[in-house]
């Protein structure tokens, strides 16, 4: 067992296929192994956060990532194109791979999030606020207290750069009685169906800081 204290810090570039493995396990695998249709699914994800966020932090303890939290101040990041063209040579490897019906399944989380968030970025806007974009444990780390630690770290820098309100998308396969914990309540909320399948709802919940 390590000695060493988790460590918040900033995202880098070789931390990628770390931060895809997390994303893959929590969002699509049902068991351990790494498919490459779920593989290519979080890379979409990951390069599509990392993208939309202006600031970006992982926990590490020795060379394993923990966790990972991203925010956005609503400005375009600086490599927004890096990420971008990642994310759309991973969607055109990911429409090769699985069916249409199931693309379209996976597609309409992100459309409806993504039309909330829109929604509320453009509510109040004399009210400085932050969106917490992407937040994400390592399933292997499970009653640490990583979550916490990288959930109180984003609030204290977002209130250093003079943040007064923060929001983030979650929908009904998420924790969101962890946020409810944290003191944020539900500003929003919207269906998500495709043309077969319904998938509950996806929800706004904001803080103020």
């Amino acid at each position: 067992m390590s000695t060493d204290s988790p460590i918040i810090i900033p995202f880098e570039d070789a931390d990628l296929p770390k931060l895809i493995s997390i994303v893959e396990r929590v969002w699509y695998l049902d068991g351990d192994e790494s498919k490459d249709e779920s593989r290519t699914l979080a890379t979409i994800d990951i390069a599509y956060f990392i993208g939309v966020s202006t600031h970006r932090f992982v926990v590490k303890q020795d060379d394993q990532i923990l966790g990972l939290i991203f925010c956005s101040n609503g400005e375009t990041p600086a490599d927004y194109k890096k990420w971008k063209k990642l994310e759309n040579e991973a969607t055109a490897k990911a429409k090769k791979l699985v069916s249409t019906e199931d693309f379209e399944d996976y597609e309409v989380f992100g459309d409806v999030e993504s039309s909330l968030v829109h929604e509320y970025w453009n509510t109040d806007t004399n009210n400085p606020k932050w969106e917490i974009t992407l937040f994400c444990v390592n399933p292997a780390i499970k009653s640490q207290g990583i979550g916490g630690m990288l959930f109180s770290h984003v609030l204290n820098f977002m209130k250093e750069q003079g943040a007064k309100h923060y929001f983030l998308a979650t929908d009904d396969d998420c924790d969101f009685g962890f946020y409810q914990h944290k003191g944020l309540t539900c500003k929003d909320k919207a269906a998500v169906k495709s043309s077969t399948k319904d998938f509950g709802y996806a929800y706004i919940y904001a803080g103020d800081l």
